[in-house]
């Protein structure tokens, strides 16, 4: 029997309870011998489990955001010492067997209010190729 029939069958037993036609202690027995404390013990088990793998679902998210956030740190890491070498070689283009990497000049534009531009757009780039942040 199910939890469900259980529920069903346990109703049944108590509006006969309210109606006065059986007894507490038959309930009880009734309860007992359809094996209720039983299916109680394996939800609660059940239960148990879920939470458990909640649990560990919940540190491997954890493990794997910070992994995340330590990836893209290095990657913009990596960009700016990249930025910093083509710099430092006066190059804006660099071609090898892979990668072929470049800048390409934008258009000048005044900006007038800088704190409505998120960071990520400005980055190791601030005031390159006649890009000007205004006060």
């Amino acid at each position: 029997m199910n939890i469900y029939e259980l529920t069903g069958y346990a109703l049944e037993l108590m509006e006969l309870l309210d109606a006065e036609e059986i007894d507490e202690q038959t309930v009880h027995d009734t309860l007992e011998s359809i094996g209720a404390d039983e299916k109680i013990d394996s939800y609660c088990k059940i239960i148990e489990n879920y939470k458990n793998d909640i649990s560990g679902i919940d540190e491997a998210i954890a493990r794997l955001k910070a992994r995340k956030e330590r990836a893209e740190k290095n990657v913009e890491r990596m960009k700016q010492a990249l930025d910093g070498f083509m710099q430092a070689i006066r190059q804006d283009k660099a071609k090898t067997k892979l990668f072929t990497i470049s800048y390409r000049p934008s258009s000048a534009v005044e900006v007038l209010d800088e704190s409505l531009i998120p960071e990520k757009f400005i980055g190791p780039f601030r005031g390159r190729y006649g890009c000007r942040l205004s006060a």
